[in-house]
């Protein structure tokens, strides 16, 4: 079965001093949206969804077009939360 009605938030978590408050916000999302810039830190990402399939989130390699996934930590298949170490550039969510 494919996810549905997925909601996601990326927040970067703040260390020290870091001044950057950094979130990608996705409400209700039915297909793959657009990917979208993170700076790098860490992060904590929230996933909860109506139905479950696998939703996954990617980083866009230095040619522009191949996207690979971040990690087994960074793969849902149910709702979850987690905090990464992610590294500077362009990210999306896949949703299977």
């Amino acid at each position: 079965m494919a996810v549905s009605n997925v909601y996601v938030r990326i927040s970067r978590v703040p260390i020290g001093n870091a001044p950057l408050k950094e979130e990608v916000l996705e409400s209700n999302i039915q297909a793959t949206p657009a990917d979208f810039w993170l700076s790098g830190g860490y992060y904590g990402i929230d996933c909860i969804g109506a139905t479950f399939g696998t939703v996954t989130l990617q980083k866009r390699m230095q040619n522009g077009t191949t996207y690979v996934a971040v990690g087994t930590s960074t793969t849902f298949s149910a709702n979850g939360s987690v905090v990464v170490l992610l590294g500077p550039g362009h990210y999306r969510l896949v949703l299977a």
